[in-house]
């Protein structure tokens, strides 16, 4: 073949191998929804907006009121994660060595961390009611339904209404790198749809329902936020236990804490899953606010509660 022949055919390559992957770009920018404007932009709001956010959707108790027991309840599995767990509170104030040698969530001593869950076998989405005892003070734990790989149909339902995450450190995986990524059965398949902040003994109860896709937790009052929805938990926080804190502080403080919406689910209708039985777990995972080191935590998922529910009834 004469060498202007082959410079010709290369150059219809190159150029073909461009349109294709020009449209495979379009055709992944099709498939993103358009985000809404966001909601409220908090950009050094006052604690009275954002009083006013918190309040309006999630009242503050005036005490917890725990009902559930081994008799109408299930407790979730423990597992200690020392290279990804979090040794300080929402406000980054770390725990002393003391309280960081004796906590541990494998512990099933009367004293030790204990979080039981009640859900709803069937209904329109998955809700139930949890009630933690004893996990980590002023601490945020993310609310999830992860997949069952065994369970494909309802493992990739979840992950194209949540999210997806593949084996490693990354946390930012699309649709198209599921589907690219050839062991699939090595993938989380989650929904983040809820949270909790614990007290300063560790306990907290949430009446939960899976009506949203989020993406990740912060703190408003420490990071600068834009809040596509006012789904904020106001929290008083005390750090002044010398047996909890290596630093001990007299003042309280004031911090609210924001689930960000996903960004590639949020449409502003509610989030369920289509009618049928699922195979998943319930998993609360450590918040690490994007503070990353051993004491600041990675996303460690401690604790998990293997289930079985069913979707009926439709939207």
């Amino acid at each position: 073949m004469k060498p202007k022949r082959k410079l010709q055919l290369a150059a219809a390559f190159f150029l073909l191998a461009a349109l294709v992957a020009a449209l495979l770009l379009w055709l992944r920018l099709q498939r993103q929804p358009e985000l809404p404007q966001p909601a409220t932009v908090v950009a050094g709001s006052s604690p009275e907006q954002l009083d006013q956010m918190a309040t309006a959707h999630h009242p503050a108790s005036s005490s917890l009121r725990f009902e559930l027991d081994e008799t109408n309840s299930k407790r979730m599995i423990g597992q200690d994660d020392p290279e990804n767990e979090r040794w300080a509170d929402i406000a980054g104030n770390f725990y002393s060595s003391e309280f960081a040698r004796g906590f541990s969530y494998e512990d099933k001593s009367e004293t030790g961390p204990c979080v039981r869950v009640r859900i709803k076998p069937a209904g329109k989405t998955l809700s139930g009611r949890l009630e933690a005892h004893g996990l980590k003070p002023n601490f945020a734990y993310q609310v999830k339904v992860m997949g069952d790989f065994a369970d494909r149909r309802g493992f990739e339902l979840i992950g194209y209404r949540g999210r997806w995450r593949l084996p490693g450190r990354g946390t930012n995986y699309s649709d198209w790198d599921y589907q690219a990524y050839e062991n699939k059965e090595d993938i989380e398949a989650y929904i983040l749809f809820d949270f909790l902040v614990t007290d300063d003994r560790g306990d907290a109860i949430l009446d939960f329902a899976l009506e949203q896709s989020l993406h990740v937790l912060w703190n408003v009052t420490r990071q600068g936020v834009i809040i596509r929805e006012p789904n904020i938990r106001k929290h008083d926080l005390r750090a002044d236990n010398p047996a909890t804190y290596a630093r001990p502080k007299e003042a309280a403080t004031v911090e609210y804490v924001y689930g960000e919406p996903e960004a590639a689910r949020y449409t502003g209708a509610p989030v369920r899953l289509p009618e049928g039985r699922y195979s998943a777990s319930l998993v609360l995972t450590e918040e690490s606010f994007h503070s990353y080191g051993r004491d600041d935590g990675y996303w460690a998922s401690p604790l998990r509660l293997p289930l079985e529910f069913y979707i009926v009834g439709g939207k």
